[in-house]
């Protein structure tokens, strides 16, 4: 019975190959497009999952309007924006700082030129609890 359907389906394809090349054109289309946006929705809802208490986690982002680079969202406030948060924001149970600076760094005598540092609260390891080696 199988084999019956697949006759007639190909004997329909060589009847119809225009209709049934963009038939298939836009099931490729329509499926290649439903994985792409699943992969992006399943990475966008995984993003920072590894912490015990993600739900509660929050990562501020400020709106910009330069002129040389137009509109855009970047994670860069103001440094005493986490105090400020904590004290006027109920909400806010708890805030910490993380800084990115280009540094040299030197070790037995041999230097690592523009290597991104990261520089954080004393408490951020309290909030945030990142396995160190």
């Amino acid at each position: 019975m199988f084999q019956n359907y697949l006759k007639s389906a190909f004997r329909h394809i060589k009847k119809q190959k225009i209709y049934s090349l963009i038939t298939l054109a836009g099931l490729t289309i329509g499926m290649t497009c439903f994985v792409l946006i699943s992969l992006y929705v399943r990475y966008e809802f995984s993003y920072d999952k590894f912490h015990s208490q993600s739900d509660h986690i929050y990562r501020v982002i400020a709106d910009t309007s330069e002129t040389y680079m137009g509109k855009s969202q970047v994670a860069i406030t103001p440094a005493p924006l986490a105090s400020a948060m904590e004290d006027e924001l109920a909400e806010i149970i708890k805030a910490t700082k993380v800084t990115a600076k280009k540094s040299i760094v030197t070790y037995k005598e041999e230097r690592f030129p523009d290597t991104r540092i990261y520089y954080a609260d004393p408490t951020f390891l309290r909030y945030l609890p990142f396995r160190l080696r």
